[in-house]
């Protein structure tokens, strides 16, 4: 990780405060590409000692009531049973393990606050949320109100989100953590751990990538051999760090077709049991299908699974194909799926309403 000393050395001093029984919450923030879940992830690999939780946000999931605390929780739900009787229930109700029962629209996020701290009586909690701008907002409302209650349950809290995506995230006494774009100099050392650059490329992808991270990794992919050596002009400007997604989208395109359904598939899938996604792409979770893929630096392939390298991948993926494609992904994932509200809600993907069979399952759900 190039730069951002201040930053990591504030975030690690926090943990350790945590790791100690103090408790803290921030929020950063920063626009797409700018490093919040790298960050993220070296405040993970340094909370030694601490019980982790983390949840990613899902545009695909946005409109699913608490199906971000189902993510975060599901490691630590059957300690619900030490909360009060009302917030026991409310959380079970809220996450479908029982039937809802009626209850203050504040239970669910008090019975959060309590089955945290719950946690960290055993060992101190650390708390990770990515792309919190697409959490439903159900489960944001719950974290947020959480996020600005913590005195000394030895829980931190460290939530990132787009700045860019929708209105800013309400919460005005929780700290916030914006990431500037790169120094210069960073953000020609991240350059240098990629292919060779001719000197003029360099400064050209510099001045276009405007310190995005992500920009600076993705933008020399998107260049032939020739432009990246100097020998061939670049055709047109490069492209900025707010158009990120159409070097994705580039890059996706010179994949085989049956190659980007099947990441239009993986990317619809993302929640759902990793063994259902498997069985809808096919023979070997599709691994031949992904294969051009993860040979261009799109996925990686781990455990039997492809995993996208950046959520803007996935969006990507998943935007770029055609209506019809993206309903067939939805129904095939159904078909795999036995848990009905997952079942539910890929149908409700395939189609909307339109269809009386996800309409029926969507009423049972």
């Amino acid at each position: 990780m190039h730069g951002r000393a201040r930053e990591r050395e504030h975030l690690a001093g926090l943990v350790a405060g945590t790791a100690e029984g103090r408790s803290f919450a921030v929020l950063v923030e920063g626009p797409a590409g700018i490093g919040k879940s790298v960050l993220l992830d070296e405040v993970v690999a340094g909370a030694d000692g601490l019980t982790v939780l983390r949840a990613v946000g899902y545009a695909t999931e946005s409109e699913i009531p608490y199906a971000g605390l189902s993510e975060l929780l599901a490691p630590v739900l059957h300690l619900r049973e030490r909360l009060a009787d009302v917030q026991r229930a409310a959380l079970a109700g809220a996450l479908a393990l029982e039937d809802a029962a009626p209850h203050d629209r504040f239970a669910v996020p008090a019975a959060l606050l309590g089955l945290l701290a719950v946690v960290a009586d055993e060992r101190p909690l650390l708390v990770v949320v990515d792309d919190a701008h697409w959490l439903d907002d159900a489960s944001r409302e719950a974290l947020l109100f959480v996020a600005q209650r913590l005195v000394a349950e030895g829980v931190g809290i460290v939530i990132a989100a787009r700045d860019s995506d929708g209105g800013p995230i309400a919460a005005p006494h929780v700290e916030r953590l914006r990431l500037a774009p790169l120094e210069r100099e960073d953000a020609r050392a991240l350059l240098r751990d990629g292919e060779p650059l001719a000197p003029d490329v360099t400064e050209a992808l510099l001045s276009a990538s405007a310190g995005n991270p992500l920009a600076l990794r993705e933008l020399p992919r998107a260049l032939s051999p020739a432009q990246r050596a100097g020998l061939a002009p670049l055709s047109g400007p490069p492209a900025s760090g707010s158009e990120v997604q159409a070097a994705f989208e580039r890059q996706l395109e010179a994949l085989p077709a049956a190659t980007r359904n099947a990441l239009c598939l993986l990317a619809a899938g993302a929640g759902c049991p990793s063994s259902a996604v498997a069985r809808a792409l096919g023979e070997d979770g599709g691994e031949a299908l992904l294969r051009p893929a993860v040979d261009a630096g799109l996925l990686a392939w781990r455990g039997g699974r492809g995993a996208f390298r950046h959520p803007l991948l996935a969006a990507a993926a998943y935007h770029v194909a055609a209506s019809g494609e993206r309903r067939a992904a939805h129904a095939a994932l159904a078909a795999q799926l036995s848990d009905r509200q997952h079942r539910a809600w890929q149908l409700s993907g395939a189609a909307l309403g339109a269809d009386a069979t996800a309409a029926a399952a969507l009423r049972e759900a």
